[in-house]
């Protein structure tokens, strides 16, 4: 985790593909609750997301069908390898739609899955970076508090 990039804000306009796009929204998501803690953590969470069904149910040995975000952990003594599983259609919603859009009830759960799983990777990285452990109740309790923030904020926004 010795990576230094600084994220910057806002990304630009441009980009190669409309999955990056996406993965930029995430980016800007990303942005602002470390603006609001106040915390710097040196990844991008838009390097660690995949969105393979069949490679997350072998990792997971789990039900694909129904899997729409995971962080996946993974740790080899001071070392943590991490991809962020968020499903294609949470990541199509990012795409696809205007900021307006993504508060239709049809759209909220997948922005809250979004910042559900930014939560969770931020959360877990700051904490790793402080060599502190972190439980999955810390990590499911700041991810409720974190997609209320959020959302709260871009509906004053927009």
């Amino acid at each position: 985790m010795s990576d230094s990039r600084e994220i910057t804000y806002p990304l630009p306009d441009t980009c190669v593909t409309a999955r990056q796009h996406g993965l930029d929204c995430l980016n800007i998501f990303q942005q602002q609750l470390q603006s609001i803690y106040e915390v710097y953590v040196p990844h991008l969470v838009s390097d660690f997301v995949i969105s393979d069904q069949q490679t997350v149910s072998r990792l997971t040995h789990g039900d694909k069908d129904h899997l729409r975000e995971k962080l996946l952990v993974r740790q080899n003594g001071e070392d943590l390898d991490l991809s962020l599983y968020l499903h294609t259609d949470v990541i199509n919603t990012m795409v696809e739609l205007t900021a307006e859009d993504w508060f239709e009830p049809e759209h909220i759960e997948h922005l809250s899955l979004a910042i559900e799983g930014i939560s969770h990777f931020l959360y877990l990285i700051w904490r790793a970076m402080q060599h502190h452990n972190v439980s999955l109740l810390e990590l499911e309790l700041q991810a409720e508090v974190d997609k209320y923030i959020l959302i709260l904020f871009f509906i004053i926004l927009f």
